[in-house]
């Protein structure tokens, strides 16, 4: 979760995938998520802008983060859809 200068990022999880539901998390650069499923939502601008939302797992809490700052490897759905 670096920013595209390098700088670490701080990424919030959420309750639903929307941009201001409440946070379940905060994980930063480094930190390990366990990918559940994805699903859609607010529409999220960084390098890109998308709709793509992973639902992940994280020290216990379950939650939603923009794909744009989840690095998964693909810019496709991965896992199982999962209904916000």
């Amino acid at each position: 979760m670096d920013n595209p200068d390098g700088s670490v990022a701080t990424v919030y999880i959420k309750i639903r995938p929307t941009l201001n539901a409440p946070v379940v998390a905060t994980v930063s650069t480094g930190d390990m998520l366990g990918l559940v499923g994805h699903g859609n939502g607010d529409a999220v601008t960084r390098n890109s802008t998308s709709t793509l939302w992973d639902y992940v797992r994280y020290n216990g809490q379950d939650g939603w983060i923009s794909d744009n700052w989840f690095n998964t490897g693909s810019s496709q759905p991965l896992g199982p859809s999962v209904t916000p």
